[in-house]
């Protein structure tokens, strides 16, 4: 028994230390890379630096199929026993995002305005069981429906919402539907309104129908 439980010992720590070598040697940004081919976003990149437990991205792009999205001056990806975090920093303002193990998720805007189509992005969101949290949008240009300024207030899969349009501030509400497995595919269904105007938002994000009235 003690040479059998010997062997299973020796086995385990055998795998353990593999494991941890191959992940500390493994090409981390060409896994990343790929996973962002797999969900349809492409990067550009003018330096990568691969560290044991992180990446370094030096001036890069991120493109979609209908142009470029974001656009930085440093990203820093870091991996660690409780989850992995993204920082990318852009015009001495930064985006964050956390992703636990076990599901949960953080994005911190902290004034970030290297966007395609948005000037200014500020608040932070909790992904879990729902969407918690506020987000505030200043600029933005949607299909050709320019919005001064647009601030969500997110209550798990209900939210309210205030919009400045053309002279006019509209409120209203609306329900969310996340996708946990492709964020880009949660469902949105709301519309904000005013005595004049209206603006119903319906579709996924990646499909996203706004009509003004």
């Amino acid at each position: 028994m003690k040479i059998l439980f010997r062997v299973f010992l020796g086995t385990v720590i055998g795998i353990v230390i593999i494991s941890t070598l191959l992940f500390l040697t493994f090409p981390k940004f060409i896994f990343a890379d790929k996973l962002l081919e797999r969900k349809g976003f492409f990067l550009i990149t003018k330096g990568v630096k691969e560290y044991p437990f992180s990446i370094i991205l030096e001036k890069g792009e991120i493109y979609g199929k209908n142009g470029r999205l974001i656009y930085f001056d440093k990203a820093v990806v870091t991996f660690s026993l409780k989850g992995l975090s993204l920082k990318i920093f852009c015009r001495g303002k930064s985006l964050e995002a956390y992703a636990g193990y076990f599901g949960k998720v953080e994005l911190k805007f902290n004034g970030f305005s290297c966007l395609e189509r948005v000037k200014l992005l500020k608040g932070k969101l909790t992904l879990g069981e729902g969407i918690f949290g506020r987000l505030e949008i200043e600029g933005l240009n949607f299909r050709k429906v320019p919005l001064d300024k647009l601030s969500l207030d997110f209550k798990g899969r209900t939210f309210l919402g205030k919009i400045s349009y053309m002279g006019f501030e509209l409120q209203g509400s609306g329900i969310v539907e996340m996708n946990r497995k492709d964020l880009m595919d949660s469902k949105v269904d709301g519309e904000l309104s005013s005595k004049a105007i209206k603006v119903k938002a319906q579709g996924t994000l990646r499909k996203l129908r706004i009509t003004v009235r």
